[in-house]
């Protein structure tokens, strides 16, 4: 992997898991809570929230997914405070009122039924536990629809995907509408589909992270800009959507 690029996702992990023990501080819930995560990826997530004192299970919807995340926490000797689910987003295979919080990093916009999801989401949370959600592409965002241009033309891709990295590039417009692969949320979008999953004390907020460049020069501007950009309406419009609400 290009050194620039795994700074830059290092960067983002980081930045996403402060918001996350920030959210954990303020909202009041105890290190050792019960932790459901939806879509567990590669299982980076499952394995900081128990190295961090959770009881985590997460879900996955490949089998072979599931398989190496349970490989890698019985590496780490974790298993015993965390499992790894087989399952659909849309379909939790769970009863109701069991965790304290329920979180989906990256997933919504995977989903195509947000608004299902997000009320299976509430019924597996506890009475007055947390359901939030990070989640890009933000619709205001232009580079998303630059993004969609972009794969949609084999020569534009030729021409800029030695400068970015794969994350949208890669995307095979010839096989799958780029509509299929993800649905853009706008910010009043997402804080509607938590209110209409009869989730309380929604709130959005915008979190803004670096981009996947390969510019060596990149990383270094965005750090020494990041803090005073951050006081504009820049986030609001690239940045991540991070949203909470409360069962």
């Amino acid at each position: 992997m290009d050194k620039e690029y795994e700074k830059i996702r290092q960067y983002r992990i980081r930045k996403c898991r402060a918001e996350l023990s920030s959210m954990r501080t303020r909202l009041g819930f105890e290190k050792s809570a019960m932790v459901l995560e939806i879509g567990a990826g590669d299982g980076e997530e499952i394995l900081w929230w128990v190295a961090s004192g959770s009881n985590c299970t997460a879900i996955e919807i490949a089998a072979e997914t599931c398989k190496a995340i349970m490989e890698k926490l019985k590496k780490k000797n974790m298993h015993p405070h965390a499992d790894i689910v087989r399952a659909s987003g849309e379909y939790l295979p769970f009863r109701e009122n069991v965790f304290d919080l329920v979180f989906a990093k990256a997933v919504l916009h995977h989903i195509g039924k947000p608004l299902q999801a997000i009320s299976e989401m509430r019924r597996v949370a506890r009475i007055l536990g947390i359901v939030a959600a990070i989640d890009d592409p933000n619709a205001l965002n232009p580079f998303w629809n630059i993004a969609k241009i972009i794969t949609e033309s084999k020569l534009l891709k030729k021409i800029l995907s030695p400068f970015f990295s794969g994350y949208y590039w890669e995307w095979d417009a010839s096989q799958h509408p780029f509509e299929d692969w993800a649905t853009p949320f706008y910010p009043w979008q997402m804080q509607q589909l938590f209110k209409k999953a009869n989730l309380q004390q929604t709130k959005v907020s915008n979190l803004w992270q670096p981009y996947y460049i390969k510019w060596k020069w990149f990383f270094k501007a965005y750090l020494l800009s990041e803090k005073t950009l951050e006081k504009t309406p820049i986030p609001y419009i690239l940045g991540q959507l991070f949203v909470v609400g409360r069962k």
